[in-house]
């Protein structure tokens, strides 16, 4: 709307312009101009009281206008309302997230390092873990949507230990940022046949990736020993609100390149028995081999199997109260007739909510490695680990972790190159911050 510095034009102009147009008559009026016969005396006296009285008006604001000191009306365009801005929202959830840390060793390892340590690597360092960007847009059958997508771009050490080397990729570089990457479709089949295609997070074991999303900082032995990704096609269907399937085709463990040719298979059942438990059931098996470092011989040299039993168990008890649970066995083998590496694991953990702003997380895990097949040494390992967590801001965390690693063999480093110790003890400090999605990443 145009205004007039001081005064809205309409509180001067519409009289104006009914005195302009009052003016004419009155002029044709004392002119003697000829007027309708039919106007009588009276209506004629009454239209010239009622133009002089609009005539002296109008002198009257002409006057206010003219007088010392009255600014010139000047004509001020108000604001236009801004354009809507495009909420991605509309489009899709969007997470930003980063995650660092400090962790002091007791054990003062001179590399520097923690050892079986996937994130909390660097001893008396600041470290960022991670940072990364998520989107996603899940599908909605119900609402005619069957496709959807989600991408995870990583940066961090994290991404150097997750990712691959080449020991098990073939282009470790050039996948190494993108940590998930896949498609989906839900075919029309039944209640819905959910199929994913590209590079997805494993579903063998309790943890994940997003420190936000986990009871403890810190991750456990299995989660360092048992796939970290995979790449290829999943599909699950779930046949009523209990039971449901799961089926995977993929290159291998931690392989978005298939470097043998052969692929990987793993067939999940998930029992859901109420709203608050949950059992996942899962078989893995495929040649993992690296045959192409045995070229012309290739799979006859290489041709034994990897074999992976896994199972898993959600409780949440109260509201306040999670407990969780998993067993894994694995059996590997590099040609058909040499004696398998086996190792046997499995752990507990539990969160409990404070309040709002504080959580309790406990974890403890026991691992035989009997072949050698994960540490390179045959031995018994445990670990327990504490954690408290505290939310600073609505998407502000930080964490206080202590854990205690133990061997039944000299396996940890200390501050003396080559002198190793049974045991070692870590302090920790984790802070993440995260914008758009609020949990589940």
């Amino acid at each position: 709307m145009t205004r007039v510095a001081g005064r809205d034009r309409r509180e001067l102009f519409p009289k104006s312009l009914v005195l302009l147009f009052a003016a004419a008559p009155l002029a044709a009026l004392q002119a003697g101009v000829a007027v309708d016969p039919a106007v009588t005396p009276e209506q004629r006296a009454a239209l010239l009281s009622r133009v002089e009285t609009l005539e002296a008006e109008l002198q009257e604001i002409k006057a206010q206008l003219a007088a010392p000191g009255t600014p010139e009306p000047t004509l001020v365009e108000t604001e236009s309302e801004p354009a809507e801005a495009l909420d991605i929202r509309s489009v899709g959830n969007v997470g930003l997230l980063m995650d660092g840390y400090y962790s002091y060793n007791f054990n003062q390892p001179a590399d520097g390092l923690n050892p079986l340590r996937a994130y909390d690597r660097r001893h008396n360092s600041f470290g960022l873990n991670q940072a990364a960007l998520v989107f996603d847009r899940e599908p909605e059958p119900e609402q005619g949507r069957r496709f959807g997508v989600r991408v995870d771009l990583m940066y961090g050490q994290a991404t150097d230990a997750l990712q691959g080397s080449p020991l098990n990729e073939l282009r470790p570089d050039m996948y190494r940022p993108v940590f998930q990457a896949y498609g989906t479709y839900v075919a029309p089949v039944g209640s819905g046949l959910t199929i994913d295609f590209g590079k997805w997070a494993s579903a063998l074991g309790l943890e994940g990736n997003y420190t936000l999303d986990q009871v403890n900082y810190s991750r456990s032995y299995l989660f360092n020993f048992l796939p970290f990704y995979h790449f290829g096609f999943r599909a699950r269907y779930d046949f009523t609100d209990q039971w449901g399937a799961s089926y995977w085709l993929v290159n291998g463990n931690g392989q978005s390149d298939d470097f043998n040719g052969l692929k990987s298979n793993a067939f999940f059942g998930h029992w859901k028995p109420s709203p608050r438990v949950e059992t996942n059931l899962a078989y893995y098996t495929g040649n993992e081999n690296n045959t192409r470092a045995f070229p012309g011989e290739g799979r006859r040299a290489l041709d034994g199997k990897l074999h992976i039993v896994y199972d898993q168990t959600l409780w949440s008890v109260t509201d306040r109260l999670s407990l969780g649970a998993e067993l894994a066995y694995i059996n590997n083998r590099e040609t058909s007739a040499s004696p398998p590496s086996t190792a046997l694991g499995g752990g507990a953990l539990a969160s409990f909510d404070l309040n709002d702003r504080w959580s309790l997380g406990a974890r403890y895990e026991r691992v035989s490695d009997g072949g050698g097949f994960l540490t390179g040494r045959r031995q018994l390992l445990q670990e327990a680990t504490f954690t408290l967590s505290q939310r600073v801001a609505e998407r502000f965390l930080v964490r206080y972790e202590v854990r205690r690693d133990a061997s039944s063999r000299a396996f940890f480093t200390t501050d003396r190159a080559g002198l190793l110790a049974r045991q070692q003890t870590t302090a920790l400090l984790g802070l993440t911050w995260w914008l758009g999605r609020e949990g589940g990443w």
